[in-house]
């Protein structure tokens, strides 16, 4: 079945491009400003009109997340790859091909550049998978497969569904990502809420009290 097009969501986007635009204008750096805008432009944009133009049915749309997942799996056991490696053996183990972006030892709680994060002690592991060192991203981007596999969960009640659930969910609270796991929290609490309110359920107790 064919996904309806929905016009004012391009509007929207095209709406905040030009607001982009425009407080570039009167930036204090504008350089930097415009620059930013540009791999913006470049680089996001056509992230938004991919699906648009090419995923147009339920099956291809499914195909895609399973490949975002897919992608999360290998991500994940990566950085459970750095983590048993470091408690094991003591070393840091660097992802294939990452020799030009791993270069310090900031995910494993000794930050010789910059601050660690609060979480990560000395000799406490932080992973980052295939993700690069110089951001904390590695949580933040595991919480994408995570609602992912939520859906596949809610939609078809596999076990290996639920499996993922577990997997990605265990990654994000070792991954001592503080942004990471309280928006982990937040979303399961947010969907458990949201399941009580179609079932009445919630409807039920207040007026019993």
């Amino acid at each position: 079945n064919a996904i309806p097009f929905i016009p004012s969501i391009n509007n929207y986007h095209l709406f905040y491009i030009l607001i982009m635009l425009v407080s570039s204008i009167f930036a204090a750096n504008q350089f930097a400003s415009i620059k930013g805008t540009g791999a913006y432009i470049i680089e996001a944009y056509p992230c938004f009109l991919f699906p648009i133009f090419f995923l147009k049915t339920r099956k291809q749309i499914e195909t895609a997340i399973y490949i975002f997942i897919i992608a999360g799996v290998i991500n994940a056991v990566m950085g459970w790859v750095q983590l048993v490696g470091f408690y094991s053996f003591g070393k840091i183990i660097i992802p294939p091909f990452g020799d030009n972006y791993f270069t310090t030892t900031k995910a494993y709680g000794y930050a010789d550049q910059g601050s660690p994060g609060a979480f990560a002690i000395p000799g406490f592991m932080r992973m980052y998978g295939f993700m690069s060192e110089r951001g904390n991203t590695f949580g933040t981007y595991m919480l994408v497969p995570f609602g992912l596999s939520l859906y596949f969960l809610n939609k078809y009640k596999k076990a290996y569904n639920r499996l993922l659930c577990i997997f990605f969910g265990l990654t994000i609270l070792v991954s001592v990502s503080r942004n990471a796991i309280l928006s982990m929290f937040f979303l399961v609490f947010s969907i458990f809420l949201f399941r009580m309110i179609q079932s009445d359920k919630i409807t039920e107790f207040i007026f019993k009290i």
